[in-house]
């Protein structure tokens, strides 16, 4: 089971991949929810390229994604998911990550600059 503060950063990050649009005051509040943690900004970039994009990269591609949010449950269970180790499904998943990471770059660009 990981640890608090990384089920956490994953919530957080999570929320990039919602089908809405992330305003000045969105990307505020994920910072600070960020800087709360005890990760630096690079091990965040990291936790978000490599095990928060595949598991929930495929959301902005839905024709009706997610735009509520995921529950901490949620959350772990879809990475857990997405870790599965079956490689047709990592390759999906990394395919899909890739894509998505393009179309945040932006938001995650500012809200690192706030952490």
């Amino acid at each position: 089971m990981p640890d608090e503060s990384r089920v956490a950063a994953w919530a957080v990050l999570a929320e990039l991949f919602l089908d809405t649009q992330i305003d000045e005051n969105s990307q505020s509040r994920i910072a600070a929810r960020l800087r709360a943690l005890p990760f630096s900004r690079e091990e965040l970039a990291e936790i978000l390229r490599s095990e928060v994009a595949p598991a929930f990269g495929s959301n902005l591609f839905a024709v009706a994604g997610e735009w509520s949010g995921w529950s901490e449950e949620q959350v772990l269970a879809q990475i857990r998911h997405a870790q599965r180790p079956r490689p047709a499904r990592r390759l999906r998943n990394r395919t899909k990550a890739s894509l998505a990471m393009r179309m945040i770059t932006s938001d995650w660009e500012r809200i690192s600059r706030l952490i």
